[in-house]
């Protein structure tokens, strides 16, 4: 079990895409890179790894006085979503629609995450989606509709729960 507000967000993201059944269906497991082993994402892809999806934090920003008495994180993470496909409809529409479903769940789901016995996340946010084909590194050749999507997820603590003994 995760023990810091990062990892608790991070895996419960992942929770949420992986209800719907639509997604899961589409994505195989070993598709779904999620950082949980030593290996990484998979250095070459073959037409068998795709769909693929890769959930990656990126960045954070921390108001440490954001009032007297907490400090807000604001955390962004990237979702890449590859389908190695061009049917528009059936892998990347179809895929792109249930993740849109999943990710609304935030307001149940990730409000519920506690650390230190208190809720931390306040909103999320799908800030920027990026659509269109993804090219072979090597050939050049397009393989098929891609996306980039944006995620933030604003957290707020009490400062003195932070602070260390």
């Amino acid at each position: 079990m995760a023990d810091n507000p990062f990892s608790l967000v991070y895996l419960k993201l992942w929770d949420m895409l992986e209800t719907s059944s639509m997604v899961t269906n589409l994505v195989r497991v070993g598709n779904r890179q999620k950082f949980d082993s030593n290996y990484g994402p998979k250095p070459v892809t073959i037409d068998v790894d795709k769909p693929e999806l890769i959930l990656q934090p990126e960045s954070f920003i921390a108001d440490l006085k954001a009032t007297s008495s907490t400090t807000d994180i604001t955390k962004d993470y990237t979702l890449f979503i590859s389908t190695g496909n061009w049917d528009l409809d059936k892998y990347f529409n179809s895929l792109s629609w249930e993740l849109i479903r999943a990710v609304l769940q935030w307001d149940t789901q990730l409000v519920a995450l506690k650390w230190n016995e208190k809720s931390f996340v306040r909103e999320m946010a799908l800030t920027e989606a990026e659509e269109g084909t993804e090219q072979d590194e090597e050939s050049r050749q397009p393989q098929g509709w891609a996306a980039v999507w944006r995620i933030q997820v604003m957290m707020q603590f009490l400062t003195t729960d932070l602070r260390l003994p």
